[in-house]
């Protein structure tokens, strides 16, 4: 007799088959989504690396002094600089980090988008002046001038300015004077500097000059406001930093964290006391001051 052909997989044949796919797919995904990641850090870093040649390009024109960023608040101080250091660069883009979903940058969404009616300051501000044009095409974001920035610039590094730019306008003339690359001072009122004097440097290597974005009061585990949700870094708990000297690298997020428990006695590093003024309370943001007179030896 002879035997039926048969034209297909059993029942059993099938669910071992899905069953050997939904194992190799339990297996593959993850390290399809790791693979992912450690490419779009690898980007950042790019990217970082090539906004600190853009600080060193501008410094050369200007005796290694950074722009003076005319505007108040640590995140306007950041989207200043970056229209004055983009015009160095010449590509928009390399403001925005692979891992951020704001079309506007995470700068722009937490000061403009934050619900507090805070708001970007017009370029064609009498203290800003990148423009005089009033009104532009993006009357909020002002993205025609302002690159969308995810990456923050470390503001501690400059000081507060009184009259530093013209008056009028919104910053009522109020800077945040600039900084050299290579002495460490700073031309601002000395008390608003970095701690209660000025600033010098012990390492420029270990001095955070640009960095990934969140990195304010309101992301931190265990602070009081929470806009960024449980943040736990942009990259696997990965924070991207660029320094002084120009070189990028990644920091695991846990050594980025504040200390809130070192307290300076001799009046510097991150004693609360000499910090609130800056964060409203928001105590050791020791990493900032890396590599400065200010910095906290046993955190870098």
């Amino acid at each position: 007799m002879k035997r039926q052909r048969r034209l297909g997989f059993t029942l059993i044949e099938l669910l071992v088959v899905i069953a050997i796919i939904a194992i190799l797919a339990a297996i593959l995904f993850p390290v399809f989504a790791q693979a992912k990641v450690a490419a779009k850090k690898t980007t950042d870093l790019s990217n970082l690396k090539q906004i600190g040649l853009g600080f060193f390009m501008y410094g050369n024109d200007f005796d290694d002094n950074l722009p003076n960023a005319c505007a108040n608040g640590l995140k306007d101080q950041t989207y200043v600089v970056a229209a004055e250091i983009n015009a160095y660069i010449k590509n928009v883009p390399i403001w925005k980090s692979p891992s951020s979903s704001n079309k506007v940058g995470n700068l722009q969404h937490e000061q403009a988008d934050n619900g507090y009616g805070d708001f970007i300051i017009p370029p064609n501000d009498p203290c800003i002046g990148l423009t005089t044009v009033p009104d532009t095409k993006d009357p909020v974001y002002f993205s025609d001038v302002y690159p969308p920035s995810d990456y923050m610039l470390n503001s501690l590094l400059t000081s507060y300015k009184q009259n530093g730019c013209p008056t009028g306008g919104q910053t009522n003339g109020y800077s945040h004077s600039g900084i050299s690359m290579t002495s460490g001072g700073n031309t601002g009122d000395g008390i608003n500097g970095i701690g209660p004097g000025s600033t010098t440097y012990t390492s420029i290597s270990k001095v955070p000059l640009i960095f990934d974005f969140p990195v304010s009061k309101t992301n931190w585990p265990g602070t009081s406001v929470n806009f960024w949700g449980n943040f736990t870094g942009a990259f696997n708990n990965q924070q991207n930093l660029v320094m002084l000297d120009g070189h990028a690298k990644s920091f695991p997020l846990v050594q980025l964290i504040p200390d809130p428990t070192y307290n300076d006695s001799t009046g510097g590093g991150c004693s609360p006391a000499n910090i609130s003024w800056a964060y409203g309370n928001y105590q050791g943001q020791c990493f900032w001051y890396w590599g400065t007179n200010w910095g906290n030896n046993n955190t870098q």
